[in-house]
């Protein structure tokens, strides 16, 4: 999680935009998502530990009477039980046509509104301007994804694994098999895990996007599609794989969702707009600031801010 990301979500689904210029990378994760840890069925043994416990209170050592339990359970083979952690699902990255050295972009803006849930990226460069948007749908259940420029221009998508920073032990520990991938003119994710447990019998997670444009897309490696267009329309579902469901009967069932969707970006946007419009309205909040102010993105409110 990023402070300086833009974030949309509809109570399930989440995704945080990165918001660069010429290359962008989206975050998704579904609420859900929660890795199963290794679980041992060896009660940790503490009776005959007590007085040796007790004399180190006795004696001060609070601190070293604390962590000696930690080197019992390694001695004893044992673990700490752990609540199953939220990890995020899988990455796409996009890059467009020029993100190799090309010069800072013109009237780079990033934004919000907060009324339709809608992240926006726009700039200008030597091939025009162009714009990326993108919400969670409430009504649909799926992340809309929407890239529009001046001209036709080169744009590469990519479907990869979260980077998971700092937590690398324990995601190897517990995921089995991770992947991306191109199932003909679409992209696939698969995320398995290793464990599960009585109180997590979630299997993994699978994903499908669907590109949508007026040439249609082709194949840019093992887990990458490309396509020239001027007016591109993504759309991504996800789920968890529950116990007893088969990762392939998933992502036929998320695939064929998406392949059923003919409605337009306008379309699709209206309908959410409506229902998270009326929830995020049930309560305003206004500091009186001039429409001038109102109108404003929201870099160039921070940046004013300071």
């Amino acid at each position: 999680r990023r402070s300086s990301d833009l974030f949309s979500g509809n109570g399930e689904i989440g995704v945080m935009a990165r918001g660069f210029p010429h290359t962008e990378v989206l975050h998704f994760s579904h609420a859900e998502l929660h890795l199963p840890v290794a679980r041992t069925d060896k009660p940790l043994e503490m009776a005959h530990h007590m007085p040796m416990l007790r004399q180190l209170c006795l004696d001060g050592e609070f601190k070293r009477a604390s962590m000696i339990i930690d080197e019992i359970r390694e001695k004893e083979g044992t673990k700490m039980v752990d609540n199953d952690p939220f990890i995020g699902a899988f990455q796409l990255q996009v890059a467009h046509e020029g993100a190799a050295g090309e010069e800072k972009p013109d009237d780079y803006q990033r934004s919000i509104d907060f009324m339709s849930g809608v992240t926006s990226v726009e700039f200008s460069d030597k091939a025009g301007t162009l714009r990326r948007d993108v919400f969670a749908s409430r009504p649909d259940g799926l992340t809309v994804f929407r890239i529009k420029s001046a001209k036709p221009r080169k744009t590469t998508l990519r479907i990869a694994p979260n980077p998971w920073d700092g937590a690398d032990q324990w995601i190897q520990d517990g995921v089995k098999s991770l992947e991306g991938s191109v199932e003909g003119d679409a992209l696939r994710f698969s995320l398995r895990f290793r464990h599960k447990s009585h109180c997590n019998t979630l299997r993994g997670l699978e994903a499908a996007v669907r590109i949508i444009t007026p040439d249609g897309v082709s194949a840019a490696g093992e887990n990458g599609v490309e396509f020239t267009a001027r007016d591109a329309l993504v759309l991504v579902n996800l789920r968890p794989v529950r116990e007893n469901e088969q990762f392939d009967a998933v992502f036929a069932e998320l695939s064929g969702t998406l392949a059923g969707i003919e409605e337009s970006y306008g379309t699709l946007l209206a309908r959410h707009a409506k229902i998270h419009g009326d929830m995020m309205g049930r309560v305003s909040f206004s500091l009186g600031a001039p429409a001038a102010d109102r109108a404003k993105s929201t870099d160039a409110l921070n940046e004013h801010s300071f």
